[in-house]
């Protein structure tokens, strides 16, 4: 919640819906409205928070959707593993949160279960058109029925919405049975291109009341956040993988992953790199939480390379929720 890690870059722009920005924030639409989502360094004050918040996101409104269907909705989330739900599920729970918006009027947060089954929204008030804000919401003991998940799946859905049809709309303030994300009261924040929505220094605690903000310890937090989604390489002329050949080979090879992963993650190879005496290949394929294989098909006897052509080469894990 405090917006240290951004693996994936710093500006998203006109990001799809589902899109993962800073680590294990995703930006969700349906309807018209069309946003850049960026790290941004305007933040509270050091007086207003107690301590230095180094970023916070932007979700900037580039095209507008004036007119909010009743299947619209656009919203900022994050999902947290059902491992981390356990600390909180079946009791009471408050979410403190800065919060900056060009609109005012009453917005909404909401907790939804992985089977899309409970929901709980809860209203806040922007009182000041751009101006920073904490919020406070306490949550009521999540019910323990319905599908939820207590393992390395969805536990629940951490939600900010900006606007919403009337298809995710429900009361304030209880545990209802569906899909909710927000109130018939939810303004709709995304009727303007001058429209801008900042959120900041998210901290959930047990009780009635948000525990003091603390910024986490970063090389711990990177590693959490790699739990979900790792990138390796990035720096130009590094080679990774190199061996010799007899002749026309078929080599394997099983790097690990940086930090376990929560499940089998997706593995994708990004930019253009160089190869040296390979004829196809190389290809990657999750075997593990732990490693990869990546597989090439020499072109011959002799040493083989494949290394990286720039800055912007990557292999990518993502074992998101």
């Amino acid at each position: 919640g405090t917006f240290l890690v951004w693996q994936r870059g710093t500006s998203f722009v006109s990001p799809a819906s589902g899109a993962y920005t800073a680590d294990r924030w995703a930006y969700y639409k349906a309807g018209a409205a069309v946003h850049t989502v960026s790290q941004s360094t305007d933040v509270p004050t050091v007086a207003q928070a107690g301590v230095l918040i180094p970023y916070s996101v932007l979700v900037d409104c580039t095209t507008v959707d004036s007119s909010i269907a009743a299947g619209d909705y656009t919203f900022f989330e994050q999902r947290m593993e059902g491992f981390n739900w356990l600390n909180l599920a079946q009791r009471q729970f408050t979410v403190g949160f800065w919060i900056k918006a060009t609109k005012t009027g009453t917005y909404c947060f909401s907790i939804r279960n992985s089977g899309g089954d409970r929901s709980y929204v809860a209203e806040y008030t922007i009182d000041a058109a751009s101006t920073w804000e904490y919020k406070t919401v306490t949550i009521s003991a999540s019910p323990s029925a319905g599908t939820w998940n207590y393992t390395n799946l969805i536990g629940a859905y951490f939600s900010w919405a900006l606007a919403c049809g009337s298809t995710y709309q429900t009361t304030a303030g209880a545990w209802q049975t569906g899909n909710y994300i927000a109130t018939a009261n939810q303004v709709n924040a995304t009727d303007s291109t001058a429209n801008n929505f900042y959120l900041a220094g998210v901290n959930v605690a047990p009780g009635a009341s948000a525990a003091v903000l603390t910024m986490p310890d970063y090389g711990q937090e990177l590693i959490r956040c790699m739990r979900y989604y790792e990138l390796q390489g990035g720096e130009a002329n590094v080679i990774l993988y190199a061996g010799t050949a007899s002749g026309v080979d078929t080599i394997y090879q099983n790097p690990h992953w940086h930090v376990t992963k929560r499940a089998n993650p997706t593995v994708n190879i990004l930019g253009t790199w160089n190869t040296v005496n390979i004829a196809s290949g190389p290809s990657l394929h999750a075997t593990s939480t732990s490693r990869f294989t990546m597989g090439v098909t020499t072109s011959g006897a002799g040493a083989w390379q494949w290394n990286t052509n720039s800055a912007d080469d990557y292999i990518e894990g993502i074992a998101e929720l």
